[in-house]
């Protein structure tokens, strides 16, 4: 087993496809600024890594997985260069008033 629940290379490689065009091909395509995929590699009990412990094999296809994850980037830039959208209203805030209690500063979260 190469990976959780997928058998060999080409169920891996369709796994990362799958999921890639899933979760960030339209996100791309609505301004997504990024994406990581954190483990490049096994770890000694982890097997979602790209490449084998000792890295020494590749577990996809890297034409496909490259293919997939250029079409993400595409989609973004394309994203960027659509009509930008119009400004959000200014905030229930500025610099001259606090923020409401719950929100987020620079040193805390002023309690409620």
């Amino acid at each position: 087993m190469i990976y959780s629940g997928v058998a060999d290379k080409e169920a891996l490689t369709r796994k990362y496809v799958e999921n890639t065009e899933k979760f960030y091909l339209e996100a791309a395509g609505a301004e997504l600024s990024g994406s990581v995929y954190t483990q490049i590699s096994d770890l000694e009990n982890e097997l979602n890594g790209l490449y084998t412990y000792d890295r020494r094999e590749i577990k996809v296809d890297p034409v496909r997985v490259r293919a997939i994850n250029r079409e993400v980037i595409a989609a973004g830039a394309a994203a960027g260069r659509r009509a930008p959208r119009r400004a959000a209203p200014p905030g229930p805030w500025t610099r001259a008033r606090a923020r409401p209690r719950g929100t987020p500063g620079r040193r805390s979260v002023r309690s409620p």
